[in-house]
């Protein structure tokens, strides 16, 4: 799931409970910066992206993380557009992309 707040994106991410541990990559949508820092909420950890696509590792089918990426819209002092968007869920392995969209 894909939710704008105050000048900054939050992508929340979990495994459904058919896949298993891994590495999973996701695509970000166009609104945000094609290239920055993902900050991994309450875990002290960044992760650095491009070509608007960010990986990370879930060690278990209960594993979540939260991700924080700062996006400003010009003039809006900080408020976003209040987009929406779900992240959408493939239907295989342990090597997965998600894509978060409009």
């Amino acid at each position: 799931m894909l939710k704008f707040r105050d000048g900054a994106a939050y992508v929340f991410a979990m495994q459904k409970r058919q896949y298993t541990s891994g590495t999973y990559t996701f695509s970000l949508p166009l609104e945000l910066p094609a290239s920055g820092t993902v900050e991994v909420v309450g875990e002290g950890r960044t992760l650095a992206y491009s070509g608007s696509v960010f990986t990370d590792a879930f060690a278990a089918e209960y594993s979540h993380h939260i991700y924080r990426i700062v996006k400003q819209v010009p003039g809006g002092r900080g408020k976003t557009a209040g987009l929406e968007a779900a992240v959408q869920w493939p239907r295989s392995s342990s090597q997965t992309e998600h894509t978060c969209a409009r």
